[in-house]
């Protein structure tokens, strides 16, 4: 089974100083630390210990995208791809609703073009490059906009929150800041844009077993994006190439598609 390792990092709430810890992610979602005994770290944690072990793990069991956007120490430009990946799984659901409209798939394409041609760079950054991305941005906002205008059932929710993830998955491309929130916000709207398809008329979605079912699979489904392309551009070894060694294009077509 394909698994990807990491060095993460972790403040536990201020009740510790902060760790550096070996670990390593499966495809299934299972999150296994390789530097400390796990028999020891369970007992820990059920007598209410708060090491910083034990912590990630209730984190993981929760919120395993938000670890790894924060913890898991991912570059922020392979963690942008991963994340224009993942806005473009859920935009079948835009594209259902306007099938006419290739916008957004075309504001991915290029925003994943320019990351895998190692064009873009925080401090580098082209001004036509920043200004084609920015004008997508704003794309997409007035794209929003026109979702909510137009909707009037349950579906106006998902479709937006797709092209709101969209623009947040390309803001995040465009500066990847240290912050990573843009990255965290996107990923959070894919899974509520596919968990509200597949309950769009309950009333209290967050109490629906099939809305939480919806994000449960979308969410390991992130996760297993995650594997997959730390395993591609790891190998068994699991050390990242240096930068200049890196063909990011080689290794995403090896991923294959995220539809």
């Amino acid at each position: 089974m394909k698994t990807a390792k990491f060095k993460a990092s972790y403040d536990c709430r201020g009740e510790c100083p902060e760790e550096t810890i070996m670990v390593e992610v499966t495809r299934d979602g299972d999150l296994l630390f390789l530097d400390r005994d796990m028999e020891y770290e369970t007992a820990f944690a059920a007598m209410g210990g708060h090491s910083a072990a034990s912590e990630m793990l209730e984190r993981w069991r929760q919120y395993p995208m938000e670890i790894v956007v924060q913890n898991l120490g991912i570059h922020s430009d392979i963690l942008a791809l991963i994340v224009l990946d993942c806005a473009e799984h859920v935009l079948p659901i835009y594209e259902e609703a306007h099938p006419k409209d290739e916008r957004l798939g075309k504001a991915l394409k290029v925003s994943r073009g320019y990351l895998l041609d190692n064009k873009l760079r925080l401090k580098t950054i082209g001004i036509d490059v920043d200004r084609e991305l920015m004008n997508y941005i704003y794309m997409t906002r007035d794209i929003i906009e026109g979702v909510k205008q137009y909707f009037t059932t349950g579906q106006a929710e998902s479709v937006q929150r797709v092209a709101e993830c969209v623009k947040d998955a390309i803001d995040f491309a465009r500066t990847l800041s240290n912050s990573r929130a843009s990255a965290s916000i996107a990923l959070g709207k894919a899974r509520i844009a596919r968990a509200d398809v597949a309950a769009p008329f309950i009333m209290d979605q967050t109490e629906s077993s099939i809305w939480k079912s919806a994000m449960a699979q979308e969410q390991a489904w992130q996760v297993r994006r995650v594997v997959d392309v730390m395993h591609a551009l790891t190998g068994d070894s699991h050390r990242m190439p240096r930068r200049e060694a890196l063909d990011r294009r080689a290794v995403w077509e090896s991923v294959g598609e995220t539809k």
